[in-house]
């Protein structure tokens, strides 16, 4: 996949550690390019067909040579961004987005509650959000 901002090797292989922290710990979700205004130029993980639209994870690369990692349960579920604000703060740069340089400086036991428990309870949000769509 080609990404926006033209990822130096070392940046690659920081996003390489992302996907294959998200495929293993939410192996549920699809990895494809980002096909919108907004994911255009970065990978994006979705749940299924109903929600394709919507992603549950966006990563890419930033110009001045960080990672970039949106992490929709970390916006839309409460519980999961109080319990882990305090850890995840120092990388912190929207409200569902992280930056960083290197994978290994993030908290780990934040990301797997984020990625593993969050998934599949954002997931629950976008399922809802659809069907309510339908129903009008």
């Amino acid at each position: 996949m080609e990404f926006r901002n033209s990822p130096s090797e070392s940046t690659l292989a920081e996003i390489d550690k992302v996907r294959a922290f998200i495929h293993k710990h939410a192996p549920q979700l699809t990895e494809q390019p980002g096909s919108t205004k907004w994911t255009d130029g970065h990978c994006v993980f979705v749940d299924n067909s109903e929600t394709a639209d919507q992603y549950i994870f966006m990563v890419g690369a930033l110009k001045n040579g960080k990672v970039t990692w949106h992490m929709m349960p970390l916006y839309g579920l409460p519980e999961i961004q109080k319990r882990w604000a305090d850890d995840i703060k120092p990388f912190v740069s929207g409200k569902s987005c992280i930056q960083f340089s290197k994978f290994d400086e993030l908290p780990e036991p934040a990301l797997m509650d984020i990625v593993k428990n969050g998934t599949p309870q954002f997931s629950d949000v976008l399922k809802a959000m659809a069907e309510k769509k339908r129903r009008k």
